[in-house]
């Protein structure tokens, strides 16, 4: 068997010594597997001179193009994943089949671990958010959508046995999330207690009954009232292609089962035509609540679910989360975060956007003999209502359990805010430019360490007014409108005024 695999091989490789030159003269391939953009033809002159590297661009442009690429594409990763080797270093080959996402090798032979202060931070972060949700008098739940290799590692790689670590960042979250208070649904615990599978093989994803138990274990989570779909007919369909299926074998990706419920659902689109949109809202006049839920691919076959049980749904898959704006205007009731565990440190690079909650610490008002930190203070470049201070802290200045105060002396109001805690000696904090009042502020930095709170920066921040777009609407009026459009209208209402006295 080996043999004849050899030779068909060596009849492909050869193949491919012919095909392009066939293929290019046939029709060009227009999508690569990866949906990335396509290499442009490129000019044989730039800027009026000849271009020094329009060989090497145009033989990537013919290796894009050429057709019967994805073909190609597809039967060499066949061939190579008899060998149990993948062709994409996107995805891992597993056994019988199986197909695992490479991105979450880190996570599952517990190499390249958060440390303890990334973890605290994470934690902290977190609980941040949801006290900013629990004073709106709103309910606040997070989840983890857990790796697939987390549940189901029994068809990976003989080659990935070797673990650093059995101890991965989402199990060591846990007990961090319990001593900060934040209410966490352990999707973990639920789904390893299933017997059946409920991911898919050839996805990344839980397949549709996995999404049904994450949604009935979330809405439990919250004691939000809910059809647990429990009586709903389902069925069995074979025609579900995957994310890596599609992008390992782009024309010979073979379907595997999944499951479709029969169930009466009257939600629909008001914002947004797909659950693949990193934006939709969703309206349903049989049901009752707002949810605003922030989530990622795997709240793709979330959202039809909650979509049908809130009367109004709005489904965010863009960083950083702008929860403060996103909370005036849609006054959800519930706001539930959904993220998958290999892409946990998001919450330490993309914090969302609220004003920096008030901290119930007073730091000491002493001169810092030495800056320990940085301090930039700049509008922030994804809501510019807000200023965004940020910068770095000296590390020696930090425990892995150091808290990182804000004190802002404006004029006579002076105040303490809770900042972010980004990476391990990283910080970040927003506050909307209408609440601070002068131009100048005195900013102190402060890091706690047990019941002690030791400052590390002070200094004086002119601040540059952000420039609101009612302002710049004005701007524009008052330049459109000339000295004469100006002299017409005053000699106009002189008119008027002499018209009336008379």
């Amino acid at each position: 068997m080996k043999r004849i695999w050899s030779i068909i091989y060596i009849i492909i490789c050869i193949s491919l010594c012919l095909l392009p030159f066939l293929g290019m003269s046939v029709a060009p391939t227009m999508t690569t597997t990866e949906n990335t953009e396509m290499v442009q033809f490129p000019a044989f002159k730039k800027n009026g001179r000849i271009n020094e590297n329009y060989l090497p661009q145009l033989g990537a442009y013919f290796e894009n193009h050429f057709a019967f690429r994805n073909w190609l594409v597809s039967i060499n990763s066949k061939l190579m994943g008899k060998l149990g080797v993948s062709s994409s270093d996107k995805v891992v080959v597993g056994k019988k089949g199986w197909l695992y996402y490479a991105s979450t090798l880190d996570d599952y032979l517990g190499s390249d671990p958060m440390s303890e202060r990334e973890l605290y931070n994470l934690s902290r972060n977190l609980s941040i958010v949801q006290n900013y949700v629990e004073e709106k008098g709103k309910r606040f739940e997070f989840t983890i959508a857990p790796n697939k290799n987390s549940l189901y590692d029994q068809n990976m790689p003989y080659y990935y046995g070797k673990k650093v670590s059995d101890k991965k960042n989402a199990d060591r979250l846990q007990a961090l999330l319990k001593e900060k208070g934040v209410n966490y649904t352990d999707l973990f615990k639920v789904f390893r207690s299933q017997d059946e599978i409920l991911y898919c093989q050839r996805d990344s994803h839980w397949n549709n009954k996995g999404a049904v138990l994450a949604y009935n274990t979330i809405l439990d989570g919250i004691s939000k009232e809910h059809e647990d779909l429990a009586e709903a007919g389902i069925t069995e369909s074979y025609d579900y292609v995957g994310d890596l299926n599609r992008m390992l074998y782009p024309k010979l990706a073979v379907p595997e089962k999944n499951y479709e419920y029969d169930t009466d659902s009257s939600w629909e689109y008001e914002e947004g035509e797909s659950a693949e949109e990193l934006w939709s809202v969703t309206v349903n006049s049989d049901s009752s609540g707002t949810l605003l839920m922030y989530r990622d691919s795997f709240g793709i076959t979330l959202l039809p679910l909650m979509a049908d049980t809130y009367e109004n749904g709005v489904f965010v898959n863009e960083f950083p989360y702008d929860l403060e704006y996103e909370m005036e205007a849609y006054e959800p009731d519930d706001v539930i975060v959904e993220k998958v565990e290999r892409n946990l440190d998001e919450y330490l690079n993309y914090p969302p956007i609220i004003t920096a909650p008030r901290s119930s610490s007073n730091p000491a008002d002493v001169p810092v003999p030495m800056p320990m930190a940085s301090l930039d203070v700049q509008e922030d470049e994804d809501n510019p209502d807000y200023y965004k201070l940020s910068g770095k802290i000296d590390p020696s200045m930090l425990a892995d359990d150091s808290d990182i105060l804000i004190t802002i002396q404006d004029g006579n109001k002076k105040y303490t805010c809770e900042a972010y805690g980004i990476h391990e000696d990283q910080y970040a904090m927003y506050i909307k430019y209408d609440l601070i009042e002068n131009e100048e502020i005195t900013v102190t930095i402060s890091v706690t360490d047990g019941d002690e709170i030791k400052p590390v920066y002070q200094d004086k921040v002119e601040l540059v007014q952000i420039e609101t777009e009612e302002d710049f609407e004005e701007e524009i009026y008052e330049e459109d409108v000339g000295e004469e459009d100006i002299e017409e209208e005053e000699i106009y209402e002189e008119d008027i005024v002499e018209e009336d006295i008379k």
